[in-house]
């Protein structure tokens, strides 16, 4: 199982994919990802491209992560609530930028 957010902010829409510690990234804006691809690669993550998506792994080869007040063990904590961390972080992070989000399991 997997979590889906879609974000809206005219002109701009997002959507992200989270499935265990994967997240995807697709956005009908260029600048909006490269954003968030820039930060990820800083911080040790990897980043690929493939089909129009974006598959971010925030973790890398860390085996800590802070994400907001949250902290993430790559190998103790269980992948869905990772899932859980990721898209509540994401979907916070979306709404402080003023998108509209809608969240839905998939």
């Amino acid at each position: 199982m997997g979590k889906e957010i879609i974000g809206k902010r005219h002109p701009v829409t997002a959507i992200y994919r989270f499935y265990g510690r994967e997240i995807f990234l697709k956005s009908n804006n260029n600048e909006y990802p490269e954003q968030l691809i820039n930060q990820v690669k800083a911080r040790g993550g990897t980043v690929e491209q493939a089909g129009g998506w974006y598959k971010l792994d925030i973790m890398g080869s860390h085996e800590l992560v802070k994400l907001g007040d949250k902290e993430i063990n790559s190998k103790e904590t269980p992948m869905e609530e990772i899932e859980d961390i990721l898209s509540n972080f994401f979907n916070n992070t979306l709404k402080a930028q003023g998108f509209k989000t809608e969240v839905k399991n998939i």
